[in-house]
This record gives structure tokens, C-alpha cells and sequence, in this order.
């Protein structure tokens, strides 16, 4: 919960393919930086002078990406807009960031950066050259050095001011006034300096208002069924759908005063009258080719589901993958991202924080609506049944992908843990059946050679993918599953209840040998560790660490005017004083190697977005999507254990018992000496969570601790000390 502050802050402050599916990116994992590192990343990771700037939190954040495809088709657009200006292209540098806002931005220094979301959306390389020649603007009439100066005096009146709510006021829409004169003339100049003489249409800029008007939509509208999700054995019934849909409604004409941007229909409005100047559109949509834009915005799109399964968006995530898979149903990516977006759900349903995940469908308009109905409607048990089928069957049709095996081995501890029979339910009386025999054996703890030799066999048996073991019951499962299928009716789908869809779903799998056996043996790993407490398997697997990576501490010192900066040299020190018996402790930080290597700089970005995952995660326990990069992370680091440290320190605050000391003190004055030590030194609450995730079973420790007094430091550093010195006694201090 802790660490969710700092992610907010971030945010508050600033913000290669392998081909074999019929577009190409069957098996697309995310997009990685490519060839050498720009100076960049050099000056604003390790100069000291750059510490703390929003650039250093950009470029520190692990979602910038450079080198790519994408990177020079942009570079290819501002080459063309500035063909007369060679001496500002020389100084002009364009980053992607990792983000699913529709947004660009211009920085000090120089630097453009382009968000994934954006790239995904836009509809024709013009729009992006807009963009991209009012971001120019930006920076060659230096705004945002001049808003940065001015916010400057402004904090000072602000402190003046902190009495009087009509000063702050004055201030803030100071500001924005000040910021929506700044984007009127980018607009303005972008296009007569830049985009008018580029060779660009003129008749395409009215879509670029459209994509920043409806830039909370999903790629594309398309009607959602629920059939998508059933077989001819299951139904969901009627109810599960809306019989009537939100219209999407328009945005382009709304008061702007509390806005740094004017409305878009006055913006639309400026870029038309200025069109109507220029008698004849000689231009081109397209400069590069049209089928070089649908690759890029591709590919945006495929790293934008990815980030909203790594930020846990699963709403949007199911249904851009549900969209794209229209278009490409054999990706092995838009299948595996489908079945991540249902078990994420699952879990936070499961986690009662549903909300976090799942958007309020009344909140919602347009095809999307229907899709968040139908998973707000579904119930846990339906789903955690949905997610094993497609997880399983998934994880048979791209055998070599671990995730899918390691989610369809996590849905079934929990349905185990539901009680509910996934072979049969017939009968749930009738002791010949194949399911209440396993059970019924399995409940035996003794461990005879009957029932299953569990004194034998060995604890925690690994889940063994091999499929060779002999299935003795085949013909009694055969011949329950024709009797199954003579009462099942499948005439009038229409009206069946949950009970019928729980028994249902798995109709078809009963008669497969393969699903039998594996269901069959993770009864049996699940029996054997029967005995032993979650808690106990969690300390086990602690303690067989030999390495942990202790993956970029931070902390936080927040000033009383809502800056903070990042001082966590101190604990460092802590860290590594801290021996762990039989155990390495290595810390993976900002360095040299980290910004000369491309190779190290994208090691980095997945232990990032692997803490964005665990964050995001309230950490109920899933299987991570970022741990799909495990082998890479563990070639490198040498382990599959990472610790995450975050400390933070929050600003004084005039409690009740400071205000009763200087009320007592002229009543008392004898009490004057320690009362005025009371008065001066501040008190403070810090904020300390140190997680341990072992990256290959998703597990993890978490303690965290909170202080309101007045020795900080002290308390921070002895609680991260203790925490590791203790860590495989599994004790918390």
C-alpha cells in the first residue's frame, strides 16, 4: 500500500520481434531500447546536478525506450518538418515512454517524448506530425522554461498566501490562463512555421482533434458477445448482457478555465480558419508509407495492452485484446493477454478490490460498456472456472510458454481450495465415481501404498509437464462422460443457471486423457503438501535463497510543498551491513553500467515493471505478468530473488500536542526548556515496505512499518536492518 504513494508521486511530477502469425507478431513479448545509449540517459542518471528533476524521474522510471523501429519512424517525421531548420534538428531529441495516456510532451533540454498511447491511437502520420511540430514549438519559444520560472515566484506567493484561500486561487488560475496562451500559440506556429511547409495534408489535422477528444476509448468499437467466451456445452445467461449501451458522447466543447489546455473545439476552430488561408491541399497523409504507419501503430498496440496488464487495467487490456484478436485470432500474445486479463480479475474479485482493476460500467460508454457489465456480472466462481479452461488450453496450444502453465497450476489450488469438482459432478454421493475415488484417496493421510504411497513420495513434487503417466481410469471416464452427456441439455441454452455453467464447462475436457491426468496431479501435489501451512511453504522457499538482488532502493524525502527528492545512499549502507546467513546480498542501482548498456538498461526496465506489477497486485498472490521475463533477469542478476526497498519520509505536521504546548508553556514557564525543543524539532511520520518476491512462483514477504515521532532516521534504518537480518527466521521487528 506504501509503495503506491510513491508511484503516485512519480506520476504527479511528471511522468525484437520474431514472426510467425498471419500479421507477424504471434509470439510479441513487449518492446525493448536497441543499439547504444543515448547521452541522455548518462547526464540524468548519474550527474548529481539532474537528481530530482522530473527528467531524472522520467528517464529513472524504466519505461523510456530508444533505437527502436518506432523511435526512427519518429525521427523520420521531425527530419521532415524541420528540412528547413537544420540547426534546431541538431539539437532536438525524441524518446517513447511506456505509457497508455494519449499524450506528448515537451521537456527543458531539448527532449521530446511521445507516449505509447498516443502512437497507438493516432490515425495517419500527418496527426503525429502535428503533434510533433506543436511539441516543437514548446521548446523553441522556451515555455516551459518560462512556466518553470514563473511557478517559481508563484511558490513563493503561495507561501505567503497559505492563509488566504483567494491568494492561492489567484495563483492557480494564474497558471493555467498563463499554460492555455502557451498551447494556443504552439498550435498556431506549429502549423504555419512547421507543419504547413512539411508536405504534410492539410486536410488530415481535423483527426488529430478527434483522437485527443476521444483518447479515453479503446482502439477500436466493436460490438462485444459473450459468446466469445462459451462453448456449444456452456452458456452465460441472458442477464450477463446490457440490453441497451451508453452513447459515446462528444467532449470538444467544455469550460476550460481550470485547464492548462483550451477546449479542443477552439483548438479545432484556430487549425481550420487557418486551413481556410491556404487555397489547395497539396499534401500527403502518408510521407512513408501507409503500411510502415500500421506496423508502428501495431506494435503501439500490443505494448499498450501490455502496459495495462502490467498497471493491472485488466478492463481495458480484456477488451483491446478481445478487439485485436478479431483481427489476428491465431497470436499467441493477444491469447495469453486475454487469459492474463481474466485471471487478474479473478484474483482482485477474489481480493474484494475488484474496483482497482475493473472500471464502473456506468462510468463507461460505448462497446466497452458491455464488456465491463459482463465481468462486473460474472460470478468468482464462474470465472476462476473460465480463467483454468482458457489458461489450460492455452497453455496445450503454446506448450512452451510457462506463464499459462503456472496460471492454469494457480486456478486450480484455488478451486481445489473451492471445492469444487472439476471432473465430475454427477453424483457427488456416488463413491464409484472416478472424481470422489481421487478424492476420497486424497483425504487419506495416513499413506498406504493405496492411496497414492504418500509416505514415498516427496514433498512439494514438482508439477512435472510430462503427459506419459498411465491413466488407468480411462474407460470409466469414458463411460461417465457419455452418461454425462445423455443428461446434459443443450437445446435450450436459454435460462440455465450458474449450477448448470459450473458443471458445464468442463463437458468436453472430461473426455480428454491429457486434462485428466493433469488434473490428477495436482490433486496429488496438492495432498502432499496438505499438512503444511501456506506460511510454512513460504518461509521454506525463503530460506533456499543463496541470492537476493535488492533491486533500487529509494528514499523519499518529502518537503512541505509537495517536492521530494531521492536520498537512498544511506540505505545502501543499511542494506549490506545486514548479513543474511548463507545468503548474497547484491544491489541492482543506478550506474555506469546500467546507462553505457543497452543490454543492462533493458534488465533494468523489467525488474521496473515487475515492481509496477507487484504494486499494482495489493499482492494477493498471483502469478505476475512481468515474470514472464524471469530467465533474462536471472541470467543476469543469478537469482529469481529480488527485494524491492522504498522509505519515506512525510513533512511536520502541527498536531493536537504541540498546539497544547504552547498553550501550556506561558501558564508553565518552568516547562519552557523542553517545550521549546517540543516546538522546534518536527515531527514527522515515515513510511518504510521492503518486499521479497521470488520472480518464478510469484511469492512474497512483504513488512511494512510506520513511525509519527521524531527519530526517522533511526527507526528507518533499524527496521530495514533487522527486517533483513531476520529474513530467513522469518521473523518481522
Amino acid at each position: 500500500m506504501y509503495r503506491k504513494i510513491y508511484f503516485l508521486i512519480l506520476f504527479f511530477f511528471g511522468l525484437t520481434l520474431n514472426v510467425n502469425s498471419q500479421n507477424g507478431y504471434s509470439d510479441f513479448k513487449t518492446i525493448e531500447s536497441q543499439g547504444e545509449t543515448p547521452k541522455d540517459f548518462v547526464k540524468y542518471f548519474n550527474n548529481p546536478k539532474f537528481n530530482n528533476t522530473t527528467l531524472s524521474y522520467i528517464f529513472k522510471s524504466g519505461l523510456v525506450v530508444y533505437g527502436t523501429e518506432i523511435n526512427q519512424y519518429l525521427e523520420n517525421i521531425l527530419d521532415r518538418i524541420l528540412m528547413d531548420y537544420p540547426e534546431i534538428r541538431k539539437e532536438i531529441r525524441i524518446y517513447i515512454f511506456k505509457s497508455s495516456v494519449v499524450n506528448a510532451m515537451a521537456f527543458e533540454d531539448n527532449i521530446i517524448i511521445v507516449n505509447m498511447g498516443l502512437l497507438a491511437q493516432v490515425q495517419n502520420e500527418s496527426e503525429l506530425a502535428f503533434i510533433l511540430s506543436h511539441e516543437l514549438v514548446h521548446i523553441v519559444n522556451k515555455h516551459i522554461e518560462k512556466e518553470n520560472k514563473k511557478e517559481k515566484k508563484d511558490k513563493s506567493k503561495e507561501q505567503k498566501n497559505r492563509s488566504n484561500s483567494q491568494g492561492r486561487i489567484d495563483s492557480f488560475m494564474s497558471y493555467h490562463y498563463r499554460s492555455r496562451e502557451h498551447e494556443v500559440e504552439a498550435d498556431k506556429e506549429g502549423f504555419e512555421k512547421y507543419y504547413s511547409k512539411s508536405g504534410y495534408s492539410l486536410d488530415a489535422l481535423d483527426g488529430v482533434f478527434d483522437v485527443l477528444q476521444f483518447s479515453f476509448l479503446p482502439f477500436d468499437e466493436v460490438p462485444f458477445e459473450k459468446s466469445f467466451l462459451e462453448t456449444d456445452f456452456y452458456k452465460f445467461p441472458d442477464h450477463y448482457a446490457l440490453v441497451n449501451l451508453t452513447p459515446i458522447r462528444s467532449r470538444e466543447d467544455y469550460i476550460d478555465t481550470l485547464s492548462t489546455h483550451p477546449n479542443i473545439l477552439k483548438r479545432r476552430l484556430l487549425i481550420q480558419n487557418l486551413k481556410q488561408k491556404r487555397n489547395v491541399d497539396q499534401g500527403s497523409v502518408f510521407i512513408q508509407s501507409e503500411d510502415q504507419f500500421n506496423k508502428i501503430r501495431h506494435l503501439a498496440r500490443l505494448e499498450v495492452v501490455n502496459i495495462f496488464l502490467t498497471h493491472h487495467e485488466y478492463d481495458k487490456s480484456f477488451y483491446n485484446s478481445y478487439i485485436l484478436l478479431k483481427q489476428d485470432p491465431e497470436s499467441q500474445f493477444l491469447n495469453t493477454a486475454l487469459v492474463s486479463s481474466l485471471y487478474g480479475i479473478y484474483k482482485h474479485k477474489k481480493n474484494s478490490d475488484m474496483n482497482d482493476c475493473l472500471e464502473d460500467y456506468k462510468k463507461t460508454e460505448g462497446e466497452i460498456q458491455q464488456s465491463n457489465y459482463f465481468l462486473k456480472k460474472i460470478s468468482q466462481k464462474e470465472i476462476a472456472l473460465l480463467v483454468l479452461r482458457f489458461s489450460w488450453l492455452n497453455s496445450q496450444r503454446y506448450p512452451q510458454c510457462k506463464y499459462l502453465k503456472d496460471i492454469s497450476k494457480d486456478m486450480f489450488d484455488d478451486i481445489f481450495e473451492m471445492k469444487i469438482k472439476i471432473l465430475t459432478d454427477i453424483n457427488p454421493n456416488d463413491e464409484s465415481s472416478t472424481s470422489n475415488v481421487i478424492t476420497k484417496k486424497a483425504s487419506n493421510k495416513a499413506g498406504n501404498s493405496e492411496n497414492l504411497d504418500l509416505e514415498n513420495s516427496k514433498r512439494r513434487e514438482s508439477d512435472s509437464d510430462s503427459d506419459t503417466e498411465e491413466d488407468s481410469d480411462d474407460e470409466t471416464r469414458d463411460d461417465l462422460y457419455e452418461s454425462y452427456e445423455k443428461i446434459v441439455s443443450l437445446e435450450d441454452p436459454k435460462g440455465i443457471d450458474k449450477v448448470d455453467i459450473l458443471n458445464k464447462i468442463f463437458i468436453d475436457l472430461r473426455k480428454d486423457s491429457i486434462f485428466v491426468t493433469w488434473v490428477e496431479k495436482q490433486r496429488r501435489r496438492i495432498i502432499i503438501n496438505s499438512d503444511i501451512s501456506p506460511e510454512e511453504l513460504l518461509q521454506d522457499e525463503m530460506n533456499s535463497s543463496s541470492k537476493i538482488v535488492v533491486f533500487d532502493p529509494n528514499f523519499y524525502i518529502v518537503s512541505s510543498d509537495i517536492s521530494f527528492k531521492n536520498k537512498p545512499k544511506s540505505i545502501y549502507r543499511t542494506i549490506l551491513n545486514a548479513e543474511i546467513p548463507k545468503t548474497k546480498v547484491d544491489i541492482f542501482k543506478y550506474d555506469d553500467k546500467t546507462t553505457t548498456s543497452t543490454e543492462v538498461y533493458n534488465i533494468y526496465c523489467k525488474v521496473k515493471e515487475i515492481s509496477y506489477d507487484l504494486s499494482s497486485s495489493n499482492n494477493n498472490g498471483m502469478q505476475l505478468y512481468q515474470s514472464r521475463h524471469l530467465d533474462k533477469i536471472r541470467q543476469y542478476t543469478g537469482t529469481s530473488y529480488v527485494a524491492f526497498v522504498d522509505a519515506m519520509l512525510i513533512p511536520p505536521y502541527w498536531s493536537a500536542d504541540r498546539l497544547a504546548v504552547g498553550i501550556i508553556v506561558p501558564i508553565v514557564p518552568v516547562l519552557a526548556p523542553i517545550s521549546l525543543v517540543h516546538l522546534l524539532i518536527s515531527k514527522r511520520t515515515s513510511l518504510v515496505e521492503i518486499t521479497f518476491l521470488n520472480m518464478e512462483t510469484g511469492h512474497v514477504k512483504d513488512y511494512k512499518a510506520q513511525n509519527n515521532g521524531y527519530s526517522n532516521h533511526p527507526f528507518i534504518h533499524n527496521f530495514i536492518y533487522s527486517t533483513f537480518k531476520n529474513f530467513k527466521k522469518g521473523t518481522q521487528k
